[in-house]
């Protein structure tokens, strides 16, 4: 192993701290989190914007402008709810956080009220998923128009098969009447004629008769057809309906997951830097404290900002003075006047010590002093 390889794979030990192995699942959760919001607000959009743009519609207006009024409103009110719902779940993420993860009485009240939301939200995104996953009901007019289509193209074409035979009973009915007729003038006495004449009349009622029971199997066929048309419809419409219960349950899941991903990233972001603040307080309240006295201490000496480069520093026993009821520690004073000068905030020339350095520069000195010290901290 070189150097080099040793000097990665130490960074990458070091690095595997609270903060190194939890801060990307942290930023990670807390923004998909938002995208958890956006689709809460997208499913639950399938419930309520039904309902408001029918209300908008009877009682104000309809049409185009009627509906883009009504998804306004809708998708309004939806970020308005979401942003309360993670309002309510971070305070009382905080509060549960700092109780060491326990009820207590102080925080009953954010986890009913929390609670309730995050059920209504799940309701709204529920219900609306469902609306947005049951497409059997537009598929099934689809079908309803398709086979009334087909039942009827397919009448027209037995009807035309019918009317031929139709047209043939007609033809034959008509030339038995003109048999009669010629029956009827036939002398009594010519026998053969009349019975020659009978006989034609018995051989189209005979065709009659076939013709008949021709168009009988005609409609059969045509109520076979029309059964398997209606088999193969209603058949499509079981096949939606259960379409619609999977992509219900689907649904259902990914609303669940939706709401999980907003309370956990929520939750975790809460519960991420309370931990992380509790670990390195230790470490770093006490370089908090010393910045925030020393901005104390500089806000007298500065006179809050009135006092210019170049101008004297009051004297360590009269700030010592000035200050003896805001901080209680010699010790204190002269560690800033000591830190001041070494910084090059001040200078001292003689027995004077002077201003080198603006107030808001000071001030931004003091504001990066932990990084100085984590400097110095890494040369130890």
């Amino acid at each position: 192993m070189d150097l080099r390889k040793y000097e990665n794979l130490r960074n990458k030990i070091n690095a595997k701290d609270f903060e190194g192995q939890y801060s990307a699942i942290d930023k990670w959760l807390y923004r998909t989190s938002f995208i958890g919001n956006a689709g809460s607000i997208f499913f639950a959009y399938f419930l309520i914007h039904p309902a408001l743009y029918k209300a908008i519609s009877i009682h104000m207006i309809d049409g185009l402008i009627g509906n883009a009024f009504a998804v306004i409103i809708t998708i309004g009110l939806l970020t308005i709810f979401e942003f309360i719902k993670r309002y309510l779940i971070r305070n009382f993420s905080t509060d549960y956080v700092a109780s060491d993860k326990k009820i207590k009485i102080s925080n009953i009240g954010w986890l009913i009220i929390t609670l309730l939301l995050v059920s209504l939200s799940f309701f709204f995104s529920m219900s609306g998923s469902k609306n947005f996953a049951s497409t059997s009901v537009v598929k099934n007019e689809i079908i309803e128009t398709n086979v009334s289509k087909d039942i009827g193209n397919l009448k027209k074409e037995y009807e035309n098969k019918k009317n031929i035979n139709y047209d043939r009973i007609v033809t034959l009915e008509a030339q038995n009447k003109n048999l009669e007729n010629e029956r009827s003038l036939v002398p009594v006495n010519y026998f053969s004629r009349k019975g020659e004449i009978q006989n034609s009349i018995a051989d189209n009622n005979t065709k009659i008769e076939t013709n008949l029971a021709q168009i009988n199997i005609i409609d059969n066929n045509l109520k076979i057809e029309i059964e398997k048309i209606e088999k193969k419809g209603n058949e499509q419409r079981n096949q939606n309906s259960a379409e619609d219960d999977y992509n219900v349950v689907i649904f259902v899941i990914i609303v669940a997951f939706i709401e999980s991903l907003i309370i956990g990233g929520v939750y975790f972001r809460e519960k991420f830097e309370f931990d992380l603040y509790r670990l390195n307080k230790q470490k770093f309240e006490n370089v908090y404290q010393k910045k925030s006295r020393y901005k104390i201490l500089l806000t007298f000496i500065y006179g809050n900002g009135k006092a210019n480069v170049g101008d004297k520093v009051i004297s360590g026993l009269d700030l010592k003075e000035l200050v003896s009821d805001k901080i209680n520690s010699n010790k204190l004073v002269n560690d800033f006047l000591k830190e001041m000068d070494n910084l090059g905030v001040f200078k001292i020339e003689g027995k004077r010590r002077f201003i080198v350095m603006t107030y808001s520069d000071a001030m931004n000195l003091i504001d990066n002093y932990d990084d100085n010290l984590r400097i110095l901290d890494n040369l130890k």
